[in-house]
């Protein structure tokens, strides 16, 4: 069986959505002849409070190597003193990571030989060095895995822009989320660039059957994940949404007495603002952290799952979309989005996108109607379609790329 080393500063028992792509990526890799082992930090309740207490052993098994951390507090920590300190011990563990990687891979590559391909994935200055460093050490080929682009909500975009020329001069494929982002990275790069898209992993412990739940006492919309402050360019604002439940109430079209919006991994003081001193705000419920399982239940126990996307980047669906997709709850989203969000929900028929307060409106009122409804009808969606995000598959397509540099195929 081939190897590839997998350098991923996030990995399990990290539970946030940014280790999810190498953790799917290193579960299946095996079913494709490729045996993953992985270099990650030393993630754990000192220094971490998103930690996965069910992971898959085998999975925490590929891990030969974890980088040391710095204690970041967890979630003790606020104001802007708070806020510096945390960034700064970020820093620090991300250097050691770096260094630990090094390190561990030249012990590694002396008791048990060169493995045959890299796969490095973010944050870039760390995990991409290390690859770079690792290639010009000794010729292995590596593959750059970009989730997103390194300039975004970066202070000195330039300088971002330039770090990761220089690093990726060196890597044979490029592997990342979306067709936009492949444009420009192939512009940028001039490598050859596959889409492995963001997916959802079937072969957890709950599956995306919704039969069985019983009906809400409250019409339920659900985020799950991270919010940030008004004003912030990763997302848009949710406030979008309470406006809709605001101007529906005003019309006496909803009820907000029977309304429940549950923010499901967010920090209250970061989200108040969005809905602080409106109508719907006696609607809301925020549950700061939960398992990954709980998180999946409370998926698909909604009625209509919310999500939001970003105005300064297109084409970039998130890993937590084709979560929502895997838990068979409609789905509405904020901006349109053609080349990204819009386009996998309007494919599968799971949800709407829209763009203004009054579509929002239509849309919330129209599942409002269908919960009150004795007999609701239930939505058809595109499964196979949907079953073409499951991990099991995306994988597969992953084997193909290293297989590529390995001179052992093409890539599709």
């Amino acid at each position: 069986m081939k190897k590839v080393a997998i350098i991923a500063y996030r990995f399990p028992p990290y539970s946030g959505i940014g280790a999810m792509r190498m953790r799917c990526v290193a579960q299946h890799l095996p079913e494709f002849q490729w045996e993953p082992i992985v270099f990650t930090s030393d993630w754990s309740e000192a220094n971490c409070d998103r930690i996965d207490h069910n992971c898959d052993e085998a999975v925490l098994g590929r891990v030969i190597a974890r980088a040391k951390r710095v204690d970041s507090g967890g979630s003790t920590r606020s104001g802007k003193l708070g806020r510096i300190r945390q960034l700064y011990q970020e820093f620090v563990s991300r250097r050691e990571f770096y260094k630990h990687t090094l390190r561990c891979f030249e012990r590694y590559v002396d008791e048990n030989g060169k493995p045959d391909l890299v796969l490095a994935t973010y944050p870039v200055a760390a995990a991409f060095s290390a690859a770079d460093v690792i290639h010009k050490r000794f010729g292995i080929p590596w593959v750059a895995d970009f989730r997103d682009l390194p300039d975004y909500l970066h202070k000195r975009p330039r300088l971002a822009i330039s770090h990761s020329k220089r690093l990726v001069s060196s890597c044979d494929h490029i592997l990342t989320v979306s067709k936009p982002l492949a444009n420009v990275l192939r512009a940028r790069h001039g490598k050859e660039v596959s889409v492995i898209p963001n997916g959802f992993d079937s072969s957890s412990a709950d599956t995306n059957s919704r039969v069985g739940l019983s009906k809400n006492r409250k019409f339920t919309l659900t985020y799950t994940g991270l919010l940030y402050p008004p004003g912030h360019p990763a997302r848009i604002s949710p406030a979008i949404y309470f406006k809709a439940l605001d101007a529906l109430a005003d019309e006496q079209r909803i009820d907000l007495a029977n309304v429940s919006v549950r923010l499901i991994g967010t920090k209250e003081e970061a989200v108040r603002r969005h809905f602080a001193d409106r109508s719907s705000e006696r609607c809301v419920e925020i549950v700061e952290w939960c398992e990954r399982e709980e998180a999946a239940r409370e998926q698909r126990s909604a009625d209509l799952l919310l999500s939001l996307g970003s105005t300064e980047i297109q084409g970039v669906v998130t890993g937590k979309v084709f979560e929502y997709l895997n838990s068979g709850t409609p789905i509405l989203s904020a901006p349109h989005d053609v080349d990204g969000v819009g386009f996998v929900l309007e494919k599968s028929g799971a949800g709407e996108t829209v763009e203004t307060v009054d579509e929002a409106k239509e849309v919330i009122r129209s599942h409002y109607e269908r919960w009150k409804s004795p007999s609701p009808i239930p939505i058809e969606v595109d499964k196979e379609f949907i079953r073409s995000f499951d991990w099991d598959r995306l994988t597969g397509r992953v084997a193909e790329c290293f297989d590529v540099c390995k001179g052992n195929g093409a890539v599709k």
